[in-house]
């Protein structure tokens, strides 16, 4: 995996994680919002540890997978567990990044508690093209200034 970019980490994650969010506004329960927000809550009690606090990142965007209930979207989103880690850690030691993450998981979770498809995918989306600049800015990269999908 060596090499692997964090760009084409990103690139593969923005279009199978939009469309996670976009099931999983489809078919979250209560239940389900309420372990979004827990992770959440639990994100900004870990600030300060940062291999809690990326686990957690983790658990929140495989739980979205889950939440998808497209059992091969699931396994395609939590194949990209080692990535992903190598990512956020890197993404919320920028400044101001790790609170940047935390404020668009409850966006994330108020689109998929409205039940609706494509403000989900459009916030995930957001989510992770701004995570994507954060990462590039930081630790060099292409910067892309806006992520276009084809799809």
């Amino acid at each position: 995996m060596n090499n692997i970019s964090a760009d084409d980490t990103y690139e593969i994650s923005i279009l199978l994680e939009s469309k996670a969010a976009s099931l999983a506004s489809v078919n979250a329960l209560n239940i389900d919002i309420g372990k979004l927000m827990s992770i959440n809550a639990e994100m900004i009690e870990s600030e300060k540890d940062i291999s809690k606090r990326v686990q957690l990142d983790v658990e929140f965007h495989k739980l979205v997978g889950a939440l998808s209930h497209n059992p091969l979207l699931e396994i395609f989103v939590n194949s990209m567990t080692d990535l992903r880690i190598m990512t956020i850690t890197k993404a919320i030691q920028t400044e101001g990044g790790s609170q940047d993450g935390i404020n668009y998981h409850k966006k994330i979770i108020d689109a998929i508690s409205t039940h609706n498809p494509g403000l989900a995918s459009e916030t995930m989306k957001e989510h992770l093209v701004e995570s994507r600049k954060r990462h590039n800015w930081a630790f060099g990269g292409k910067v892309i200034e806006e992520y276009k999908s084809d799809l």
